[in-house]
C-alpha cells in the first residue's frame, strides 16, 4: 500500500510480487491491441455514418 501511495504503478507491483516474473510485457501487448480494436471499430462505423461515399480507416475517400 505505501508503493501506491506513493503513486507507483500497479503493474509493476504486481511484476515485482509475482514469482514467475514480470507479466507487464504481456498485459501491455493484450492491452494495446484492445486499444487498436476499440479505435478501429468506431472509426469504422463514423466512416459508414458519413454521407457521399466510402473512406478508409483515416477518415479519407477510399479509392475504390
Amino acid at each position: 500500500m505505501i508503493m501506491l501511495r506513493h503513486h507507483v504503478p500497479i503493474a509493476l507491483v504486481v511484476d515485482l510480487v509475482d514469482p514467475e516474473g514480470p507479466r507487464s510485457r504481456e498485459i501491455y501487448t493484450y492491452e494495446a491491441a484492445d486499444d487498436d480494436v476499440r479505435r478501429d471499430t468506431k472509426t469504422l462505423a463514423v466512416s459508414e455514418s458519413t454521407e457521399g461515399g466510402a473512406t478508409d480507416f483515416s477518415g479519407h475517400e477510399a479509392a475504390c
